[in-house]
């Protein structure tokens, strides 16, 4: 029902406006603010969702890294299978 006369509002004042040469006036403003906080709404959500994303990956328990190989000096490298680093909190 809302959505119904929202179009009909739109309609008549396009009506208007085009076939009447009759400015609608506080079109400007109402798009402005609705633009404006439209975007902050959109930025919020942008922010809430890269903090929802990153606990996610920290639930997931998953190591930083994984080992291959492990270097020590002029000898060959040696695999070491799967090993995994440890998170280290200071």
């Amino acid at each position: 029902m809302a959505l119904c006369c929202r179009r009909r509002a739109f309609c008549i004042c396009c009506t208007c406006s085009i076939w009447l040469f009759l400015p609608t006036l506080g079109w400007a403003s109402v798009i402005g603010i609705t633009l404006t906080f439209n975007g902050c709404i959109l930025l919020m959500l942008g922010i809430l969702g890269e903090y929802v994303g990153r606990i996610y990956d920290e639930s997931k328990g998953r190591p930083l890294y994984i080992v291959q190989e492990v270097y020590q000096g002029k000898k060959k490298p040696q695999p070491v299978g799967l090993k995994t680093a440890q998170y280290e909190s200071k």
